[in-house]
């Protein structure tokens, strides 16, 4: 019987960083992808630090600033897709429970613990699913609803309707996004008929509307994000990243196929932006990706695994909060991710040193190139336990693993003065 190793690597951080770890913030229930549309999954919101998360039982709310209070439920026993608040209301779009547009749009009252049914005032052209809710961050009372037919935009809060679609030749049903400092323009992004992806600029007031396909070919467009400072910046993310420097009247792609769902600016340092990958996988690690240059150029920062069952794994959205991302997950609830902790390397380190590593698997090797010499290459457990220790003192190298036991540890590469650490898993196959 012949045993064979086998090994992957997955990059981690400079020296000094911890791990990328998920923490488990609180727990819903577990559902699937499929009781959900496509197209219409549960989005987390949160205000004055307080999340809002839709799920197929109502909608939790709990404390973020409180890791003890309590969670909250609203909208009990009903499917919630999205919800957004203002003062002491919610509105909630929900998943139509009789198979008839009855029940598309809910209102709850904190203060008078009262429910009252806005469905009626959609317009009869609305159909029978919302696809989702968009809030004016100006102005909490002024939304929009997007359908598979139409776009609908309301200035009291959901009490009434007017349809904006006659102003969309090109319309297609997607994310709806008001810009935060730019009076009377949004956007409508998402993947198109041609199987696109493609951006609606909305300006005047809903009186213009340009319609861009965007470079990169096929795919689609699942999240946008908006400078915090500079109004012309936007980033778009999805099959590509992509970015437009003059408030959206073009657009250039920026990375490869990154496929990110999400994508946010650091507002404490405007020129951060991260992108976030992984969402909705069954076979792939939650990856964040940073960006130092405001949307130029992109390198991994970290990755999770989240799920050690992939029937379990999932992620149905994530969201940014002070340095750290809330995931939402199908089956593990609510995690927390701390950006704090994470350095962008891919495969050079802070100083500029370039290290290309990976695993000749049939040999059971570390094999590594660098720009300089490695001088020691260290190996530890997950719980931080220094396994074993390589003298390299080389440019390049094979590191034999095969008297490893199987498991996943970091290999930290040492520098003349820098380091470099990489996530190794160990595993046994036979034949």
């Amino acid at each position: 019987m012949v045993k064979h190793f086998v090994f992957s690597l997955l990059a981690m951080f400079c020296c000094g960083s911890g791990m990328a770890q998920m923490h488990q913030a609180f727990f819903i229930e577990e559902f699937e992808r499929a009781q959900y549309d496509e197209g219409s999954m549960p989005r987390l919101r949160v205000y004055d630090d307080v999340i809002y998360v839709p799920s197929i039982s109502g909608l939790y709310c709990k404390d973020l600033t409180n890791p003890e209070s309590s969670v909250t439920q609203y909208f009990k026993d009903i499917q919630v897709v999205d919800a957004v608040r203002s003062g002491n209301s919610i509105v909630a779009a929900v998943k139509d429970r009789a198979g008839e547009k009855d029940s598309l749009l809910l209102m709850y009252n904190i203060e008078n613990d009262k429910y009252t049914n806005l469905t009626s005032s959609l317009p009869k052209t609305f159909g029978d699913r919302v696809v989702c809710l968009a809030q004016n961050p100006k102005n909490s009372n002024s939304l929009v609803a997007v359908s598979l037919y139409g776009i609908y935009s309301s200035e009291d809060f959901g009490s009434t309707w007017t349809e904006r679609t006659e102003k969309l030749a090109d319309f297609n049903a997607g994310i709806y996004k008001v810009h935060p400092d730019v009076d009377g323009l949004s956007f409508l992004y998402g993947e198109g008929l041609a199987q696109n992806g493609f951006v609606i600029r909305i300006s005047d007031n809903w009186n213009a509307a340009d319609t861009y396909d965007l470079p990169g070919g096929d795919g689609n467009v699942y999240d946008m994000a908006f400078h915090p400072t500079n109004p012309n910046i936007i980033i778009y993310s999805g099959w590509h990243i992509g970015k437009s420097d003059d408030c959206g009247k073009t657009w250039k792609q920026t990375s490869d196929d990154l496929f990110c769902g999400r994508v946010f600016f650091d507002e404490a340092a405007p020129d951060n932006v991260y992108a976030v990958s992984g969402m909705l996988s069954k076979n792939e690690p939650l990856s964040v990706y940073s960006s130092k240059d405001c949307g130029e150029t992109w390198s991994l920062a970290c990755s999770v695994e989240y799920a050690e069952d992939e029937a379990k794994a999932g992620v149905a959205d994530v969201i940014k909060y002070g340095n750290k991302l809330i995931v939402y997950t199908l089956h593990y609830g609510i995690q927390e991710l701390d950006l704090g902790t994470t350095a962008s390397i891919e495969t050079v380190a802070t100083d500029g040193t370039v290290l290309d590593a990976y695993v000749d698997g049939e040999a059971g090797m570390l094999v590594f190139e660098s720009s300089e010499a490695v001088k020691q290459v260290e190996l530890f457990d997950m719980s931080g336990r220094l396994v074993y220790r390589f003298d390299a003192v080389s440019q390049s190298g094979r590191l034999p693993l095969a008297h490893i036991a199987s498991g996943t540890y970091v290999a930290r590469f040492h520098f003349a003065d820098n380091c470099i650490d990489k996530k190794v898993f160990v595993g046994r196959t036979s034949n």
